[in-house]
């Protein structure tokens, strides 16, 4: 009789670690994603991005922000999650001496229900990266935090990013100058999406 209730006390025991152990599996975090989505999903939340992240083209000289180089990001919480903080940056894949500095600028408006929504700042250049703990000009592979700490709920927030060259600032030949980049957010839980076509 003792040997059959040790053995249901050893099933049960068992029954329970294998639902703990499964639950466990179950909320790890995770990447989901197809061509024109990406989902970075973990604990009881996720980041959903939508469009193309890369920002590529021309880099004319202007006086103000144009859509030359302008790639947009729309990111909101799941449903009945948890609101993240995120942040939001510019991978700088490539960046050409001459643009690191004051002479390219990045702009960045967010709307929700179609108002705007205030950030701050909205604006800076390629010369406040960090890199090593030392701040400095932005280089290649530096992230460019442009966003910090924005409260995601479950409505879409888009982030339009602008980047253009100050033509104020242009001292120099920048007719072969190279930037390429995309936008990136990460969660202040070390969640990261990013999605490059």
């Amino acid at each position: 009789m003792k040997k059959i209730e040790s053995s249901i006390i050893i099933a049960a025991v068992m029954v329970v670690l294998l639902t703990i152990a499964s639950t466990y599996a179950f909320f790890i975090t995770s990447t989901v994603g197809n061509e024109n989505s990406v989902a970075a999903i973990g604990n009881t939340f996720d980041i959903i991005f939508t469009k193309d992240t890369k920002l590529t083209g021309p880099l004319d000289p202007s006086s103000s922000r144009n859509d030359n180089i302008k790639s947009s990001v729309k990111l909101r919480a799941a449903n009945e999650s948890v609101k993240p903080m995120v942040n939001i940056y510019i991978n700088i894949e490539e960046i050409s001496s001459v643009l690191r500095g004051d002479i390219l600028i990045w702009e960045v408006e967010a709307t929700k229900n179609n108002q705007t929504v205030s950030l701050n700042p909205t604006s800076g250049t390629f010369n406040e990266c960090i890199h090593n703990d030392i701040s400095g000009p932005c280089q290649d592979g530096d992230k460019l935090y442009i966003v910090k700490n924005y409260l995601l709920d479950n409505v879409d927030t888009q982030f339009d990013v602008y980047i253009w060259l100050d033509e104020s600032e242009i001292v120099s030949s920048v007719a072969d100058a190279v930037f390429t980049a995309s936008i990136g957010a990460e969660t202040s839980d070390d969640i990261t999406g990013i999605l490059v076509p």
